[in-house]
């Protein structure tokens, strides 16, 4: 079965906006170790993109930053601002790293070839991210009271935006239910809770083109370049 094209490029448009989004971290981390981490995952959601953008056309770079902003098909949860809030940051890449690997395990299993080695070459780099991510949530959920009610309030602020990963993708319920059991032991374990709900087929988001304006201000800044030099490329 083939994966289809609205699933791969939801996939490719998510990690190029979150990587973009989570470079801005670059040097701001609150201990060293985590900032190198922190970049490191940004880079690997960048080439990440880069690899999907290949299998779906000839041009990765006019895919990346040569459309128009209702040809994105990425969930607005990647752009919600976080003003520099680590709670949020790291909520919103613990809730999208568990969403990719699901999508990963699938495309995996696919009778595309190509499609299916380029998912195998990702898994393992976003197998460690979810770990990585699982430890903080769990670190930072214990950390006190302090530091358990800022992770709170940051998922409470990201649940609304985060059933939207979900949006006109294939097995939506059935993927939804898996990421579910996905993100629960580690949320369990932190003493966290995360009220997300499967909003209706009807409704229309991101992967349907229709974006929050939070998105559009984040697609100017990342194709300013491309925009003043359109030959230019990653």
């Amino acid at each position: 079965m083939r994966a289809p094209m609205s699933d791969l490029l939801a996939l490719a448009d998510d990690k190029l906006m979150l990587g973009h989004v989570q470079s801005d971290w670059t040097g701001l981390g609150p201990i060293l170790e985590e900032d190198i981490a922190a970049s490191a995952m940004a880079q690997d959601d960048l080439s990440h993109a880069q690899v999907l953008y290949e299998h779906l056309g000839d041009d990765p770079d006019e895919l990346a930053f040569g459309r128009d902003v209702t040809e994105y098909r990425c969930c607005d949860l990647m752009t919600v601002p976080d003003d520099f809030d680590w709670a949020i940051a790291t909520s919103r890449r613990f809730l999208f790293a568990h969403f990719a690997s699901i999508l990963l395990d699938d495309f995996a299993q696919r009778d595309d070839a190509d499609l299916a080695a380029r998912a195998r070459r990702l898994q393992a780099e976003q197998a460690i991210q979810t770990t990585h991510l699982n430890a903080w949530m769990v670190r930072l959920g214990t950390g006190g009271d302090s530091a358990r009610t800022r992770m709170q309030c940051a998922l409470d602020v990201l649940a609304p935006y985060a059933g939207m990963l979900f949006e006109n993708i294939e097995d939506r319920q059935t993927r939804f239910e898996r990421w579910q059991a996905a993100i629960a032991p580690a949320l369990m374990d932190a003493g966290l809770t995360c009220k997300v709900t499967l909003p209706d087929a009807a409704i229309e988001g991101g992967r349907c083109g229709k974006h929050a304006e939070h998105f559009i201000e984040t697609h100017a800044e990342m194709t300013q370049v491309r925009a003043a030099e359109p030959g230019a490329t990653w």
